[in-house]
């Protein structure tokens, strides 16, 4: 596997607590929209929100 991105590395530092990790702009309430964390809109998202499906494997595999 590549070197982890910075967001994997957070991810991966908080998956053992069960730790929330937010990579978008801000959080979503009830008075906000989706705007630019709308999943439609992920095309657009650079490293800094991107995890690749082989670290989340990894993790649920239990490395």
């Amino acid at each position: 596997m590549r070197r982890l991105t910075k967001a994997e590395r957070r991810l991966w530092n908080a998956f053992p607590t069960g730790e929330t990790v937010e990579l978008g702009p801000f959080q979503i309430g009830t008075s906000r929209t989706a705007g630019a964390n709308a999943p439609a809109d992920g095309h657009t998202w650079g490293r800094e929100r991107s995890i690749r499906a082989e670290v989340i494997a990894q993790l649920l595999l239990g490395a």
